[in-house]
């Protein structure tokens, strides 16, 4: 989110100048003063202080920052979650293994599921499940070490994102153990079962992992 920049009514001993940068992280407010320099520190006690907004007047013991600490101390972002269907037939959990647990994720093509693949960030987790007839289930967990990049010269064409192995789930987890099980009532990947590529929200990530008893990670 933008910061919004505000004129600042202070309660404080020192002048307004003094102060670089002010940052109130929870209200999402950074005021900067006249003589501010980015990059300066500032060293002086942090008094507590009373802002003016939009007419009403917000209390906050906010420290004061630069705005270049501020940029460095910005919240982590939430990791995210997803689950990759793959054909065992094509590219199996096996396969997955024994190519030193990386491989290149590509060959999707609709659009959709496209999109959830460019939203992935580095350090994700997706779940590794096999398609297809004969078993449809969540066997393994992969994170994401590369982000979407382009496989053919045409942009918005191909692409893909690299991954690597975590581990095995304990127990594989069955399409039809899912749809059962309570809690998970609305999850995407019944929704929209031809989708190759679908967001896990994080509730139903960890029921998923404890239907499936955690995973087992390979000693190194």
């Amino acid at each position: 989110m933008t910061p919004i920049l505000i004129r600042p009514t202070f309660k404080t001993n020192m002048p307004l100048g003094q102060y670089k940068t002010l940052v109130i992280p929870n209200l999402n407010l950074v005021v900067k003063s006249p003589n501010s320099r980015l990059g300066e520190k500032i060293t002086q006690d942090r008094p507590k202080a009373y802002f003016q907004s939009r007419g009403r007047v917000k209390y906050c013991a906010a420290a004061y920052q630069t705005r270049e600490g501020e940029m460095g101390e910005e919240e982590e972002r939430e990791k995210q979650f997803w689950l990759l269907k793959t054909e065992p037939g094509e590219w199996s959990w096996e396969d997955q293994s024994a190519n030193g647990g990386i491989s290149k994720w590509d060959g999707v093509k609709n659009k959709q599921a496209q999109k959830y693949m460019k939203s992935m960030k580095v350090g994700d987790l997706c779940f590794f499940y096999h398609s297809g007839n004969k078993a449809r289930r969540i066997v393994g967990v992969v994170s994401v070490i590369k982000e979407w990049y382009f496989t053919d010269k045409v942009e918005d064409k191909q692409g893909a994102v690299d991954v690597k192995k975590v581990g095995e789930m304990n127990k594989p987890v069955d399409l039809k153990e899912m749809k059962v099980e309570e809690g998970l009532e609305g999850f995407v990947l019944f929704k929209q079962p031809r989708l190759s590529v679908v967001p896990v929200p994080k509730n139903v990530w960890d029921k998923l992992c404890e239907i499936g008893g955690g995973i087992t990670k390979e000693e190194k």
